[in-house]
């Protein structure tokens, strides 16, 4: 290939890659001054019968990205006010669930900005709103978050006590997954809380329902990370380094997909 036809082919790539990018600039423009529209007219009270489907759509649009945002972006600012214009319009929808699955979740990313006491609020909110509608899964899943938020705010007894109530509660429907990741918060917690033996029983258990090929991503990593620092903490380098490796193992295979994998229970920046 001649020198010329290089830097034609350069040139051509990069002009490509720019209207690519601003036809994707272009998309999302218009789909945010959709957004805020339809949150303006929700303000005014103007919306029309036919507007309903449109309205959840796009709530659930917001939802799913705020969710993304904190799981594979860990950009919780931008998941918090996505997650605030969907229960907007949940809330104008009269989609009880859907506000009280939003809350419980707003709450627990209040509290990565140590806006505790607004946290708790969401998601006591979030479990009478689920208590009103009798679906006691609802009040398990926003226990679990609620015991999050109370492990930010350093208080143990607190998250340990909500934990082992949505732990509970999983194990009488006895749901596999949802044991395994209140087991993974139980371990992070008695780890630190200095019940390292409770802790290691727990552990053992949750090693049996690691080999679920089903499993989240999210969950395994999280069970990696709390197992390595369980035994680094009980001076066990040896299993320590095991989980360790099969944690680096994973992340680096989710990266192949783009995904930026991070454990709940590493506080580093």
């Amino acid at each position: 290939v001649s020198c010329n036809t290089k830097q034609i082919m350069k040139i051509t790539l990069t002009f490509l890659t720019l209207f690519i990018g601003l036809q994707s600039f272009s998309q999302n423009y218009e789909y945010e001054k959709q957004i805020e529209l339809i949150l303006s007219k929700i303000d005014s009270k103007e919306t029309i019968p036919e507007d309903k489907k449109d309205l959840k759509s796009i709530a659930y649009d917001l939802q799913n990205k705020g969710q993304k945002l904190d799981e594979s972006a860990h950009d919780y600012a931008s998941a918090l006010l996505l997650i605030s214009k969907a229960i907007k319009i949940f809330t104008h929808l009269d989609d009880t669930l859907n506000v009280a699955n939003n809350l419980k979740f707003r709450g627990y990313l209040l509290a990565r900005f140590e806006k505790y006491g607004e946290a708790k609020a969401e998601i006591k909110q979030a479990i009478s709103l689920f208590e009103s509608k009798s679906k006691e899964w609802g009040v398990a899943v926003s226990n679990f978050d609620l015991s999050r938020v109370y492990d930010f705010e350093k208080k143990l007894d607190s998250a340990i006590y909500f934990c082992n109530l949505s732990l509970n509660y999983w194990k009488s429907k006895n749901i596999a997954s949802r044991i395994f990741n209140n087991q993974n918060m139980l371990i992070h917690l008695l780890k630190k809380a200095s019940q390292t033996s409770m802790a290691k029983n727990i552990q053992e258990n949750s090693e049996i329902l690691a080999k679920d090929p089903e499993l989240h991503w999210q969950d395994l990593i999280d069970f990696y990370f709390v197992s390595e620092e369980l035994y680094k903490k009980s001076n066990d380098p040896i299993i320590s380094s095991k989980y360790h490796a099969l944690f680096k193992a994973k992340v680096a295979d989710l990266s192949k997909d783009g995904i930026i994998a991070k454990s709940y229970y590493d506080i580093s920046p």
